[in-house]
């Protein structure tokens, strides 16, 4: 009884459809196939195409598309990011140019209204004259003074200043 058991454990397992009835599938495959034709396996793997394989430089090329198209973005936003520079340091002269013309007409605006002569005019159309004379006022030293609060004293300035 053990020589049954082990031809049966060397045996190969049993598939689920055994027989061809069991599966009509398998049976219709066997069928369609005429019986004096020859069958010939190919391993499946690299194609035998002795031409370019499109699939083999599709990587580098979209690759080298995408390092292009990188470079072009970056020169667009350096190119754009230069002229918003050079625009504005346009501006910058233009602004500079106009006060400098400003500070110059202020100049000679000032230096007309300034003159001794302007000044004359001026003082003679107020009604006003030239003085006869002219006095100086020198003083020593500071005659204000403060009382004990820290606050200005008109009647202590008054008295050091009739005690000189």
């Amino acid at each position: 009884m053990a020589a049954p058991a082990l031809a049966n454990a060397a045996a190969p397992a049993r598939r689920k459809y055994s027989s061809p009835a069991a599966n009509p599938s398998r049976t219709e495959r066997r069928t369609a196939k005429p019986s004096g034709a020859r069958v010939r396996v190919v391993r499946g793997g690299k194609s035998q195409s002795h031409g370019i394989d499109l699939r083999s430089l599709a990587k580098p090329i979209i690759a080298l598309i995408l390092v292009f198209a990188i470079a072009s973005i970056a020169k667009i936003t350096i190119v754009g990011f230069s002229y918003n520079t050079a625009q504005q340091t346009s501006e910058l002269r233009t602004q500079i140019s106009d006060l400098e013309s400003e500070t110059t007409s202020l100049t000679i605006q000032k230096s007309l209204v300034a003159s001794p002569t302007n000044l004359r005019d001026k003082a003679e159309k107020l009604g006003m004259s030239a003085a006869e004379s002219s006095e100086t006022i020198k003083l020593s030293k500071d005659v204000v003074k403060t009382d004990a609060a820290g606050n200005l004293s008109l009647s202590l300035s008054l008295a050091a200043v009739a005690k000189e």
